[in-house]
């Protein structure tokens, strides 16, 4: 798409419209009737193809980035390099939250626990709502704390919770926790909202059943 012609077709409309208001409707009531077509065909053309080039250009730019990113993965030879490189980019962009998220993502990938978890304190430090963070960070934390949770911790899950009641996350830990602290009825509670998140047939679901009896019969002695 040329720009001369969106050019053109914004010119065809305030030519239009100049006529539209230099003469008056009452006189001119079959120009007008041959007008209004023109006004709304031109209108229209001109949405239509400012629009395809509008998102041509982002299809073309996004299109673009991937080749970049494709280019940059393909001059890494292993997760220490890329680890390497995110954090010269990090050093460049301190407060991006997403680079220390990814940073995170890398060192657990590695079981790098204590350095995932003070890469995604930061994340959380720049992005505190975000909640892929938050699970991520919680979750760095139990591993820090050898699968055992703390205040810390119940906080976040609970924080994810209130903005998303259906969090799986955090739904899955704090049954854990209830769990663990043997409140078993808190969570059967948990495994039952979870439950009603996953496939009813799926291997998930016969999981989190197998973790409701266990909790009830422990409940029940």
């Amino acid at each position: 798409m040329s720009e001369w012609l969106l050019v053109s077709y914004l010119g065809l409309i305030l030519l239009l419209a100049i006529l539209v208001m230099v003469y008056p409707l009452r006189q001119f009531k079959k120009t007008m009737l041959i007008l209004s077509p023109m006004v709304m065909t031109a209108v229209v053309l001109a949405y239509w193809e400012w629009g395809s080039w509008f998102e041509w250009q982002q299809f073309v730019s996004q299109e673009r980035n991937q080749q970049q990113i494709k280019q940059v993965l393909a001059t890494i030879k292993s997760p220490d390099e890329l680890i390497d490189k995110l954090k010269a980019r990090l050093d460049d962009s301190p407060s991006s939250a997403r680079g220390w998220y990814l940073l995170g993502r890398l060192y657990a990938s590695q079981n790098r626990w204590p350095e995932a978890n003070k890469a995604f304190s930061k994340a959380y430090q720049f992005q505190p709502k975000d909640e892929q963070t938050m699970v991520n960070f919680a979750e760095s934390q139990l591993q820090l704390n050898g699968g055992k949770f703390n205040n810390s911790i119940r906080a976040l899950c609970s924080n994810l919770l209130q903005a998303n009641p259906q969090q799986p996350d955090a739904l899955a830990m704090l049954a854990i926790d209830a769990y663990q602290s043997q409140n078993f009825q808190e969570a059967i509670t948990y495994w039952q909202r979870l439950l009603a998140l996953v496939p009813p047939k799926s291997r998930d679901a016969l999981m989190i059943r197998k973790a409701i009896s266990k909790a009830a019969s422990q409940d029940s002695r």
